[in-house]
């Protein structure tokens, strides 16, 4: 089994496709994700796009869908799977750089395999439903807030209810970091889970979430995760 593997199930529709392929490229600098990828954009690029840039895409992390995206990528390259992007049709995130409007992945399965996952069969597992870890004192250093091991799927973690202020987040799955983000934040911030994007991840060692928050003492992390086989 592929270490972690991202699907997005609702993105499974009609879309403007404007590029697709394996990801030959991919430069993360002050909060900017540039990929590219191995087959040419087709259709008209905005006018905003530098010429020398044409063949890359742009996103930023500083928001969620931006790290949503970045996920998917990080899965992509992960897995060898190949992806599909909508353009959003202007330069918004990064000057000189078309910004990625989706990204969806195109997963491969070999003739006679099941593209579902083989979930394990005890449905009372203490993961099965959402759970909540309430309270917690992260003001000192990046503190461990949600460590997993062996194989799972994990469906959603979402830090709820931070006070703004600065936060750090990284998230680290089979020891590779795939999430690395500091920024000014309020509300909630959907790591994995999101409503819009219905994101999987899967484990096949280890998970672990570190959290700081400058001031708040009482942080909340909720999380849903399924055992696999």
């Amino acid at each position: 089994m592929n270490k972690w593997l991202g699907t997005i199930s609702a993105l499974l529709v009609t879309a403007n496709v404007w590029a697709g392929g394996e990801i030959n490229h991919l430069d993360v600098n002050d909060g900017i994700v540039v990929f590219a990828t191995s087959e040419t954009k087709t259709g008209a690029s905005p006018t905003c796009m530098a010429t020398d840039q044409a063949d890359k895409w742009a996103i930023s992390i500083n928001s969620e869908s931006g790290r949503a995206i970045y996920s998917l990528l990080m899965t992509a390259m992960v897995t060898k799977m190949t992806i599909n992007v909508e353009s959003a049709d202007d330069c918004a995130d990064a000057e000189g750089f078309e910004r990625a409007k989706r990204v969806w992945l195109n997963p491969a399965i070999a003739a006679g395999e099941s593209a579902s996952l083989r979930l394990a069969p005890d449905l009372t597992y203490e993961g099965n439903s959402a759970r909540t870890i309430s309270n917690l004192n992260t003001t000192s250093e990046l503190t461990p807030v949600l460590e997993l091991t062996g194989k799972q799927v994990v469906q959603t973690i979402l830090l709820a209810g931070l006070t703004r202020e600065n936060v750090k987040v990284r998230l680290t799955i089979d020891s590779e970091v795939i999430w690395d983000y500091e920024a000014e934040h309020s509300g909630n911030i959907w790591l994995l889970g999101n409503p819009d994007y219905n994101e999987n991840v899967y484990v096949e060692e280890s998970m672990l979430l570190e959290v700081q928050m400058q001031s708040d003492p009482s942080i909340n992390v909720s999380y849903r995760t399924r055992p696999i086989k």
